[in-house]
């Protein structure tokens, strides 16, 4: 395994956000997600899900994550570099 979770933070103020409208059996769903916010220890992705055949929006969602070992936060640059390029690479990308 990797030797960290990732599980999502759950804040008074700012928790899993989402809005949806209804779907019907056998829809074909579009999930895009984007890195908001990575800062080494934390981050946050915003996921758009669209009908893939009409391109009307189905939902809009929002949630926060943190890197932990151990029972702590920790920082995924010093204890998985490799995952922390990727996730840095995606943050930077979009911001372009």
């Amino acid at each position: 395994g990797c030797g960290f979770a990732a599980p999502i933070i759950r804040k008074a103020n700012d928790s899993v956000d989402i809005n949806y409208e209804a779907t019907a059996f056998g829809d074909t769903i579009l999930i895009e997600m984007m890195v908001e916010k990575y800062n080494g220890f934390c981050f946050d992705i915003h996921y758009t899900m669209k009908d893939s055949r009409k391109g009307d929006m189905i939902a809009v969602a929002h949630s926060e994550y943190c890197f932990m070992k151990d029972g702590r936060v920790t920082s995924l640059k010093k204890s998985n570099p490799s995952m922390h390029e990727i996730l840095r690479t995606a943050f930077e990308r979009n911001l372009m």
